[in-house]
């Protein structure tokens, strides 16, 4: 009796090479973070890189993001590891953007500037040296006061006369007025508004007058002062 042979069976052994992956770690290192920070810049709105570094920033820890980051270069696949990177990147360009850059005032900001204010009138200059600029053309500013005054004897009517007055209630006898000037008066009353009278001191026995050349209605005179005022924060 014939026994049939068993056929053997060839193994063929194919080797496929395998190209060697690099590890996590060295994806890490490869990663240019300046690219990083540009791509995320350009294709991320600012708003929500700031509002996303914010959420990081208050509720993670540096410290466990660090952790997060160690621990993905080692356990995790390389496109976790890419995460975290980006992460990191996010949180450190926002928190150099939020600090003041290097001369910039923060705070408040104070400016100064220069404001007209308004001067207090007063004759004291020319009712204190009046002596000085006897014969001298000068220019005072005040209001117009017509006032009755009595008479040099009994039984004699008063007469009215005029006057410039200043802010203190010092005042300058006016004579020469003409009509016209006379009129810019009110009896008995100070003006409202206040006029520039020019004039020429003739000094008498005790005192001045001021002998008018021109009267025009004009605005109280200013002065420049410095303020220091916030402009910012």
């Amino acid at each position: 009796m014939l026994m049939a042979k068993k056929k053997k069976k060839k193994t063929i052994k194919i080797e496929i090479p395998v190209p060697e992956m690099p590890s996590a770690s060295e994806i890490t290192k490869s990663m240019d973070p300046e690219k990083v920070h540009k791509t995320i810049k350009e294709k991320i709105p600012k708003e929500e890189i700031e509002k996303t570094a914010k959420f990081i920033e208050k509720y993670i820890p540096k410290e466990e993001i660090e952790k997060a980051r160690m621990f993905a270069e080692k356990n995790i696949k390389p496109l976790a590891v890419v995460v975290v990177a980006i992460i990191a990147v996010i949180v450190v360009a926002f928190s150099q953007s939020s600090q003041p850059q290097q001369g910039t005032v923060t705070g408040p900001v104070y400016q100064t500037i220069t404001v007209e204010v308004p001067v207090e009138i007063t004759f004291d200059e020319y009712l204190q040296n009046y002596q000085s600029y006897a014969g001298q053309e000068v220019t005072v500013v005040g209001f117009l006061l017509n006032r009755l005054e009595q008479g040099g004897g009994a039984g004699t009517l008063g007469i009215y006369a005029y006057y410039m007055v200043d802010d203190l209630n010092g005042e300058i006898h006016l004579t020469g007025l003409d009509a016209i000037e006379k009129a810019l008066f009110t009896k008995g009353n100070l003006t409202k508004g206040l006029y520039e009278v020019s004039g020429v001191i003739k000094t008498k026995y005790g005192g001045f007058d001021l002998e008018v050349t021109s009267i025009t209605p004009t605005e109280r005179p200013t002065r420049p002062v410095e303020r220091t005022v916030q402009v910012g924060s």
